[in-house]
């Protein structure tokens, strides 16, 4: 609510301040008795002068202006702000998947690359970004969920590299297919969420994700071929900035913060598994089901 107060104010900054100019050119030209002393400003010009005339018809302008106005915002600016409102709540579900992909990249990179901000990292830094690349070994992370900044659960995640960002890109393309369906109740909203939709879905990175990104490493020889990225960094940095854009708008934020698994917590994880399966081995029956429908 209160980002709506401040972005409406700021688009009709201009019609505000003529409107403030316009009630005091009313009040200087009114006849009205003085309240106090120092409101001496206010004094109507004598009759029959320079001042007097030029104030009177400067009184029939801003009468003019607030009428024009006060039709602007009845006939246009609230109608258009009732629509964009309606479109907003029908797009809310949408950008609840959209930040929650977007924010599940960001976050694995910030994790492995040890990054908090990409805005605010060193020239080292981003030359070691730069060199990043993928293998084909599996990593156990620490995963912890949060909505709207209150953690709700933590669990182990395992990443298969590159595979699991090119997903998290597809569906991320699968949020634009589906607000693409809905079309015209997205030409409806603003035109800055308008104009963020379509950067996010234009970004080099996310293009560079679902184009280069391969769920498997090469090989040659049994050794891996190394595959690294051109203008990484300055890619990842611009997608985690849109990001940050998306999130200063009304809606459920779920996020993941990730953290490298310990060997002591992995170990532990993987006695439970084995435990579970124990106690209840319809689980293999479910995964085996799973598997063949892949």
């Amino acid at each position: 609510m209160k980002r709506r107060i401040v972005l409406t104010i700021k688009e009709l900054k201009i019609q505000i301040i003529l409107l403030i100019i316009s009630i005091f050119l009313i009040c200087k030209f009114s006849s009205a008795p003085l309240l106090f002393k120092w409101m001496a400003f206010f004094l109507r010009p004598q009759e029959e002068t320079m001042a007097f005339e030029l104030f009177r018809i400067m009184e029939s302008l801003s009468l003019a202006y607030i009428a024009s106005l006060i039709f602007y915002l009845v006939v246009d600016f609230v109608p258009k702000k009732k629509a964009e409102e309606k479109a907003f709540e029908l797009l809310k579900p949408h950008l609840v998947s959209l930040f929650m992909w977007m924010n599940e990249i960001n976050s694995y990179f910030k994790c492995v690359m040890n990054v908090t901000d990409f805005s605010t990292v060193s020239q080292e830094k981003i030359e070691e970004i730069d060199d990043f690349y993928f293998t084909n070994e599996s990593k156990f992370f620490i995963e912890i969920s949060y909505r709207n900044g209150i953690s709700n659960r933590s669990d182990m995640a395992v990443f298969h590299g590159a595979k699991e960002i090119r997903n998290s890109g597809k569906s991320i393309l699968k949020v634009y297919k589906d607000m693409d369906a809905i079309s015209a109740t997205v030409v409806q909203a603003s035109s800055e969420l308008i104009e963020l939709l379509s950067k996010i879905r234009s970004s080099s990175f996310l293009n560079q994700i679902i184009q280069n990104f391969k769920d498997k490493e090469e090989s040659l020889d049994g050794e891996e071929i190394i595959c690294r990225y051109w203008n990484f960094y300055r890619d990842i940095a611009e997608f985690s900035s849109l990001e940050m854009q998306l999130a200063q708008y009304d809606f459920d934020k779920i996020t993941v913060e990730y953290k490298e698994a310990t060997q002591k917590e992995i170990k532990e994880w993987i006695e439970m598994q084995i435990k579970m399966r124990k106690e209840h081995p319809e689980i293999e029956k479910y995964l085996k089901m799973i598997n063949s429908n892949r």
